[in-house]
């Protein structure tokens, strides 16, 4: 059985329009892999979420990560629909942006929050020192000001002579 080089071309046509048409599942494509893909993307920005957090109870500035993190959101959301509408490759490049931005969030919030570690640790520095000058200051004050109370008293208790009376 011999094939024409007409009718070749036809299936090839053919081969070439239904590949194109069919959904990835159909071509062998594991859907699968795109949604671990983007679990793990939700799961990075959910763990920058929770750096962040930490770093602000800590004590630091955490605006701009939130910045960064709403971004993050923003393309993981993206991820989400484009694997809906079955745009599979945009969907692999946004969830690997979201998680690239979320786990320099997440780096970012860790550095942030050794930060205000260091400057929380340094401000109880100060306040011990600043006590510590405090009471030493008071206690020379009440010796010194005891001095003065004690001179004065005897002063006067000594111009208070008893007056011998003759009768």
């Amino acid at each position: 059985m011999t094939v024409s080089k007409a009718s070749f071309a036809v299936i090839l046509i053919l081969i070439f329009i239904l590949y194109s048409v069919l959904p990835f599942s159909a071509r062998g494509v594991n859907c699968r892999e795109f949604s671990a893909t983007i679990s793990e993307a939700e799961q990075a920005v959910a763990a920058g979420f929770e750096a962040a957090l930490d770093a602000e109870q800590a004590g630091a500035n955490v605006s701009s990560l939130l910045v960064r993190l709403n971004e993050g959101g923003e393309f993981l959301t993206a991820a989400r629909m484009a694997f809906e509408d079955g745009n599979y490759s945009e969907a692999d490049r946004l969830s690997g942006l979201s998680s690239e931005v979320a786990a320099q969030v997440e780096s970012e919030a860790l550095i942030l929050k050794v930060e205000a570690a260091n400057v929380a640790a340094n401000k109880d520095r100060l306040y011990l020192a600043s006590s510590a000058v405090a009471i030493i200051v008071v206690v020379f004050a009440t010796l010194l000001g005891y001095r003065f109370v004690k001179k004065r008293y005897f002063e006067r208790l000594l111009k208070m002579k008893p007056e011998v009376n003759e009768a």
